[in-house]
């Protein structure tokens, strides 16, 4: 006898019959017969449901347990047996045939801050247009040239300007052509150095490119993104020289590059009474 039928006859002996062969009495009594084995049918089935989804669930949730411990295996597995992108110089020099505008804010000899706006031609890498802010430095110094004015260095300290007409300030400065100019010009002649390592920057929270160029007694330091190629700063460890009025940049803190000119960025007013001095190149 299976379960459903020992259910049934434990049901029927509970059951007080009635011995009046009455039909009203019989009707009903079938009925609640048929009423109970409905329920105690349906109350199996919904067992049955209930056990199912608990299996499929349990199933569902060690899949994907499995899944995931196997895909943080694989992705460890290949952190740990591969090795990060080789650098080459050659990276930086293509990077920097690119770029249109440099906006930066550094620090001068003093330790104070300055800040550089400039426009580089991407044909010749050469620096077109320069803006400098220098004004809360000890020079007191903002400069500005242009191709069509030449070249403009304010004094605030003096309110004097002094004016190239040719813009002599900026032509020996190819920003674009950074590296390129320091190998030709610096690290060749003088059988310098160019070394590379990759190190974790923690104010940046990243890995970035340590560039090392070492000639005589210059020694600059830069830090490349490797995404990009592009130097995020630059130092001067060693070689540069401060010379009496004039202002020296020590490091380029922070650099960006082809941001949107500021408006009338380039344009220099002679201010109110100061004295213009005109000047020729060398």
């Amino acid at each position: 006898m299976n379960r459903n039928g020992q259910q049934f006859e434990d049901f029927v002996r509970q059951i007080k019959f009635d011995d009046t062969p009455h039909p009203d009495h019989r009707d009903k009594l079938e009925q609640n017969l048929l009423r109970t084995l409905a329920k105690k049918t349906r109350q199996k089935e919904t067992q049955i449901k209930i056990w199912r989804t608990i299996m499929k669930t349990k199933i569902t949730k060690l899949a994907t347990a499995a899944a995931i411990i196997f895909a943080v295996a694989l992705l460890v597995s290949i952190l740990n047996n591969s090795t990060a992108p080789a650098y080459a110089i050659e990276d930086t020099i293509e990077a920097m045939r690119e770029i249109r505008t440099v906006h930066i804010f550094g620090t001068d000899v003093n330790d104070e801050q300055y800040e550089v706006w400039t426009k580089v031609n991407p044909e010749t890498g050469q620096t077109e247009c320069l803006y400098l802010d220098a004004s809360e430095t000890e020079h007191g110094l903002i400069l500005v040239s242009t191709p069509q004015e030449g070249s403009y260095s304010y004094d605030i300290n003096t309110n004097t300007v002094e004016h190239w007409k040719e813009q002599g300030l900026t032509e020996k400065i190819r920003f674009g052509r950074f590296f390129e100019d320091v190998i030709e010009n610096i690290v060749k002649p003088k059988n310098g150095s160019i070394q590379t390592s990759r190190e974790y920057d923690p104010q940046r929270e990243k890995e970035v490119i340590v560039v090392l160029v070492e000639a005589d007694e210059l020694k600059l330091k830069w830090i490349i993104d490797p995404e990009t190629n592009l130097p995020l700063s630059s130092e001067y460890l060693a070689g540069f020289q401060r010379r009496p009025g004039h202002h020296i940049g020590k490091t380029m803190d922070e650099i960006y590059y082809n941001e949107p000119l500021p408006d009338g960025i380039f344009e220099f007013e002679i201010p109110k009474g100061a004295t213009v001095i005109e000047k020729k190149k060398d």
